[in-house]
């Protein structure tokens, strides 16, 4: 079994990340553009990462967007499940990386066990 690195990108900063990730994890990993996805292959990853950006006033990535009525159905019960996510703070310091929560709370519905470290605001400067 793989881990399987979903991730939406328009500018190809989340894409980046995502292969930063592939590059450190090593094999058995599997880089997959939600934009080429489909719910099934989600079952062939024994863990799973989501990374998205968020775009406007604290939208999912247009790829992800599109996807999200069918990840909704995505069974990811004993799945291990990790996110990341890019964003705006500057500009947009009130929904920063909200797409990333968004995958996060329907991952959660979806049954999966959340792993990482949840990041405190405290002391950020946005």
């Amino acid at each position: 079994m793989s881990i399987g690195i979903f991730y939406g990108s328009n500018g190809g900063v989340t894409e980046g990340v995502a292969k930063r990730i592939e590059k450190v994890l090593g094999k058995n990993t599997d880089l997959i553009d939600i934009s080429k996805t489909t719910a099934a292959d989600f079952d062939a990853c024994s863990s799973v990462i989501l990374g998205t950006s968020t775009w406007g006033e604290g939208d999912l990535q247009d790829d992800w967007d599109d996807f999200f009525d069918t990840f909704k159905t995505v069974d990811l019960s004993n799945k291990t499940v990790a996110l990341f996510g890019v964003g705006d703070q500057e500009n947009y310091a009130d929904t920063f990386v909200n797409g990333m929560g968004t995958l996060y709370m329907q991952a959660k519905k979806n049954g999966a066990v959340i792993v990482g470290n949840h990041v405190s605001a405290e002391g950020y400067d946005f």
